[in-house]
């Protein structure tokens, strides 16, 4: 279910105004047409990349993802760097370091048993960065979980 504009669904998912801007540009729609589109579409109040942006970095959140990787993600659809910085607002140090030692509980058991425990630490730091978090949430959870 979605407005269905030629041959590109819109709005079957929550988007962002940058993530319809290119779909139907590559769509082969002119770039004034997509901004009328755009228009109609915020003027019915249809989209509203603030409510996007708080969305997105709840629901990636609860993946067990960091800040920087959802901020690079609503980056990446279009959002502008207002609304990511006000939605991840709302992701405290403590929700942080929560997602953190969650994520390093479940990837722990990954580790190998002939491995030490520095490079299990030094494994489970490198997937911790990777999924986003700020060192001080990686340094405590490795802690907690390991120590």
């Amino acid at each position: 279910p979605g407005l269905l504009l030629g041959d590109v669904l819109l709005a079957a998912r929550a988007c962002s105004s940058g993530e319809i801007r290119q779909k139907l540009l590559r769509a082969c729609y002119a770039p004034p047409t997509v901004e009328k589109v755009l228009k109609k579409l915020n003027d019915h109040d249809l989209l509203d990349d603030h409510a996007f942006a708080d969305q997105w970095m709840r629901y990636r959140a609860s993946q067990r993802y960091g800040p920087r990787q959802i901020q690079q993600e609503l980056r990446r659809k279009g959002v502008s760097p207002e609304d990511r910085s006000a939605a991840l607002e709302a992701f405290s140090e403590e929700d942080q370091l929560a997602a953190a030692m969650a994520f390093a509980q479940k990837h722990l058991p990954r580790s190998r048993p002939d491995e030490t425990v520095f490079h299990r630490k030094q494994r489970l730091i490198q997937a911790l960065v990777r999924r986003g978090f700020s060192w001080d949430a990686v340094e405590s959870a490795v802690e907690a979980i390991i120590d």
